[in-house]
């Protein structure tokens, strides 16, 4: 879902989050907010926005990854 507002000074921000209420990007820039809406819809809950590539991950789609699991 696609969220837009205004600070006090006009500038226009855009938050999208997924289906679950968790917020993907939060940006400035409408064009990257529209896109990652528009692909956002029915995404996994724990998907996460691979940005620049994230190589060594599994491919769900255009833009989302898992996020890292850390074993110690």
């Amino acid at each position: 879902m696609l969220f837009i507002s205004q600070d006090e000074y006009g500038i226009t921000t855009y938050t999208v989050t997924n289906d679950y209420g968790l917020c993907l990007i939060r940006t400035t820039d409408a064009r990257i907010a529209n896109y990652v809406n528009y692909h956002s819809y029915r995404a996994p809950a724990a998907a996460r926005l691979a940005i620049g590539g994230d190589v060594g991950h599994p491919e769900l789609g255009i833009i989302w990854r898992f996020p890292r699991k850390v074993n110690k």
